[in-house]
C-alpha cells in the first residue's frame, strides 16, 4: 500500500499528532527548611539573610517566591518559603538536593502543597 493510503476511504491518512504533554499541576507550596542552628531571636535577621542568600536563587526558577520568614521550629532556626505557581514535585526534589548538599547545616525540610 502506498504511504498515506487509507484503505477505508479515498483520502490520505495524516499522521496522528502526539498527545500534548501534560503540564505539571501548578500549586502553592509552603516549604519549611530547619537548620541545626539553635533558635536565637536576637540573630533572626542575620541568619535569615545568610541562609536566604543561598536558597532563594535555587527556588526562584521554580515559581513565584511570595514570602520568606524565619521561625522557631523545635528550638532550631527555620525558614518558611511560600512559592506560588509551582510544581510541587520540583520544589520537593530541589529541597532534597539542597539538604543533601548542606547536610552539616540543614536538619530537615518539609513541603505542603495546595
Amino acid at each position: 500500500m502506498p504511504k498515506g493510503f487509507n484503505p477505508f476511504g479515498f483520502w490520505p491518512t495524516s499522521p496522528s499528532a502526539p498527545p500534548a504533554p501534560k503540564s505539571p499541576e501548578t500549586v502553592t507550596a509552603e516549604s519549611t527548611i530547619v537548620y541545626y542552628t539553635p533558635w536565637n531571636s536576637t540573630q533572626t535577621q542575620q541568619l535569615k539573610d545568610k541562609y536566604e542568600k543561598t536558597l532563594t536563587p535555587k527556588l526562584e526558577p521554580l515559581g513565584n517566591v511570595k514570602n520568606v520568614h524565619a521561625k522557631d521550629e523545635d528550638s532550631h532556626f527555620a525558614l518558611v518559603y511560600t512559592i506560588t505557581h509551582t510544581d510541587c514535585s520540583k520544589v520537593k526534589s530541589t529541597l532534597k538536593k539542597y539538604k543533601d548538599e548542606n547536610s552539616p547545616t540543614v536538619w530537615k525540610t518539609s513541603t505542603k502543597c495546595s
